[in-house]
């Protein structure tokens, strides 16, 4: 496995093991040897990762991630995984050590899967900057479509006008069909007229938009997705009942209602999906399905997660954010207690929701998601 493409092509086919092997066995055990090569320190990015990803992560797996670490040395581009094995040892002052080295995002050191080194914290005393003067991206603003009604818990999304005219009408028509006593709440980003048209086609006691028509981030796709966390916010502190936050690009298959009855289910809990084993801080926890009961604790956590996310996109110079809500949750997560939470098996998830894979067409998704419905 001597180079980049080679490697990227055995990761998209889930080859894991044979990558990590391979580089290990490429580069042999000399340390310091990446310096001043950026074509092998991408390598080594991509390895590393693979090394995380792999099923049913053993101690063996540990080794050679640890073994590629020792051939790397204390590279700045590569600090962020030293920082998640600290993490998952209990070490955070170790893992805030190995952060704070750790460079930004870089396409001639980096693989895809570390984009979210732009939008990780580097320090813990992120909250305390975040409520500083110099923070400057405040709370949307944000107009309310739609009567809304009582309901029993929201389903909470966030789009700009391309993704809402995009999936709108699947989402919505998948829930309704599938859920009872909810209410829908869009948080929908400058949307164009074609969009404002859908709105006032859809608003009704059932589903109801927020409008925020001066966005402070207004090109950033980073904040379409996660300004969802704001609207969640809202809804819990407003409305007092609990909420749903998912992606938008997505098809419900199953009431929420009977999530919450199932035994697993904490409903005074946050709940999300907390992956096991290895993870760098924006792989450890989903976003595209998290549970906020309308509780005191579980607003904070909300306030937690908007913070964050208002910290970076004050600090943002444009570079690209991805992964900055899971992110967002992971160092949210590390403030609050660990009783607040519970972890909502990944099967559960599949249950009730469908999501496209990340390498999957979203549209040909969907479109067969519309063929199977129709055919029921």
């Amino acid at each position: 496995m001597k180079t980049y493409e080679h490697a990227l092509a055995a990761f998209k086919e889930s080859r894991f093991e044979e990558i990590i092997d391979g580089v290990i066995e490429y580069l042999g055990p000399q340390a310091g040897q990446l310096s001043g090569r950026p074509d092998l320190i991408k390598l080594c990015d991509l390895a590393l990762r693979s090394g995380f990803m792999r099923e049913g992560f053993e101690v063996q797996d540990r080794g050679k991630i640890e073994a590629l670490l020792d051939i790397a040395g204390l590279l700045a581009p590569l600090s962020h995984f030293r920082a998640a094995l600290a993490f998952e040892d209990g070490d955070r002052k170790a893992g805030w050590m190995y952060l704070a080295n750790a460079s930004p995002y870089s396409q001639e050191l980096h693989a895809f899967p570390s984009l979210g080194l732009n939008s990780a914290a580097r320090t813990p005393h992120w909250p305390e900057l975040a409520r500083g003067k110099h923070c400057t991206f405040g709370d949307p603003v944000i107009e309310t479509l739609g009567d809304g009604r009582e309901a029993r818990y929201a389903i909470v999304f966030s789009a700009d006008s391309t993704y809402l005219k995009r999936f709108l009408s699947l989402s919505l028509a998948s829930i309704r069909a599938k859920c009872r006593d909810y209410l829908a709440v869009y948080h929908v980003i400058s949307p164009d007229e074609e969009a404002m048209a859908l709105m006032r086609a859809e608003a009704g006691d059932d589903v109801i938009f927020y409008i925020e028509n001066a966005p402070q981030r207004p090109d950033d796709k980073a904040y379409f997705a996660s300004a969802r966390f704001f609207a969640a916010r809202r809804v819990v502190s407003t409305l007092k009942i609990p909420a749903f936050i998912l992606d938008i690009d997505m098809r419900c298959e199953k009431n929420f209602g009977d999530m919450m009855e199932a035994r697993y289910f904490r409903p005074r809990k946050t709940q999300l999906r907390i992956m096991s084993g290895l993870n760098l801080p924006w792989h450890k926890m989903v976003a595209n399905c998290v549970y906020s009961p309308a509780t005191p604790a579980s607003e904070a956590f909300l306030t937690l997660v908007c913070e964050y996310l208002s910290y970076h996109f004050s600090r943002s110079y444009g570079e690209p954010l991805w992964w900055i809500d899971q992110n967002a949750l992971f160092f949210a997560h590390m403030k609050r207690p660990e009783t607040e939470f519970k972890n909502i098996p990944g099967a559960a998830v599949r249950e009730y929701v469908t999501y496209p894979k990340l390498f999957e067409d979203k549209d040909e998704v969907f479109g067969r998601a519309r063929a199977d419905a129709g055919a029921d």
